[in-house]
């Protein structure tokens, strides 16, 4: 009978540690997911602060030079306007970011245990008598015997 109970046990062991493996390899690869996301992230915030700086620059320089000095340099500011636009118009149309893209897959949170199953299951291989319940013994007791 030991031997069937190590060997039951054996194969739980070996099925726990087959789930942990899954578990491990498909949160590893929602991870790696999510951390590419964020480096994008980074990346567009990046863009979008250094072409709002350059923008700044181009407002103060139009403050203070003349509508001369400003014309002759319109070419350098509509190719820099151009390509800010287009870097803006990528960085809006990335994919991946849209909400279901974002959640976490709902096999990714951890598992419980239905105990009162388990318990069951133990009770089966239980080769003593489940106890009675605390009312029927208190019956049992109150019932005349003879002497």
């Amino acid at each position: 009978m030991d031997k069937g109970f190590d060997e039951i046990i054996k194969k739980m062991q070996d099925k726990r540690e087959l789930l942990k493996k899954d578990f491990e390899e498909r949160y590893t690869s929602a991870d790696a997911i999510y951390l590419d996301k964020e480096s994008s992230l980074v990346q567009n915030a990046s863009e979008v602060s250094n072409i709002e700086a350059i923008y700044d620059e181009l407002k103060s320089f139009i403050e203070r030079n003349s509508d001369a000095k400003v014309l002759s340099k319109i070419s350098d500011i509509s190719s820099f306007m151009n390509k800010s636009i287009e870097d803006l118009e990528r960085i809006t149309k990335m994919r991946g970011f849209e909400k279901p893209d974002l959640t976490i897959d709902p096999s990714l949170h951890p598992m419980t245990l239905n105990v009162q199953k388990v318990l069951d299951i133990i009770n089966k291989f239980n080769m003593v008598q489940p106890k009675k319940p605390a009312a029927v013994q208190q019956q049992a007791s109150d019932v005349p015997t003879r002497d």
